[in-house]
């Protein structure tokens, strides 16, 4: 019961971080993002959605409009937000400077290895690319 306890609060303190948060937006008025999964962390510029699907295909669920975006992960590679569809998902939002952040990391860690059918996303921002990449 204590794992589930240990997800919760982190999905909750998630939540409440990017509740507060604040976006950045560059000159041409796109707002920057990252995104990341457990033990990874990405960097990603917002993008517009592709397309817009509206229901369910081959039996997979229909993304929600907040799962309907593509960016770039700090290893380079192409992530998409409809791939968590169907899945429960904790986003952990952090930022590399962040001292509650980097104490957190451990407990995110390893609820995510304890927690395989959840997806964890790590979020991070508000610092360069470089320290991202450094903090994971």
């Amino acid at each position: 019961m204590s794992d589930l306890r240990t997800a919760a609060a982190t999905t909750a303190i998630a939540l409440l971080a990017v509740a507060c948060g604040p976006t950045r937006q560059d000159e041409a008025g796109s707002t920057t993002a990252t995104a990341g999964t457990a033990g990874t962390a990405t960097f990603a510029p917002a993008q517009s959605p592709s397309h817009s699907p509206s229901s369910s295909k081959a039996g997979k669920a229909a993304a929600p409009a907040a799962l309907r975006f593509t960016t770039r992960t700090l290893d380079g590679q192409t992530f998409r937000g409809e791939s968590l569809a169907g899945r429960p998902i904790a986003f952990w939002f952090w930022a590399p400077w962040c001292p509650k952040c980097r104490a957190e990391a451990p407990t995110v860690k390893a609820a995510a290895a304890q927690h395989g059918d959840v997806a964890f996303v790590g979020v991070a921002g508000l610092d360069t690319e470089a320290a991202m990449k450094e903090f994971v």
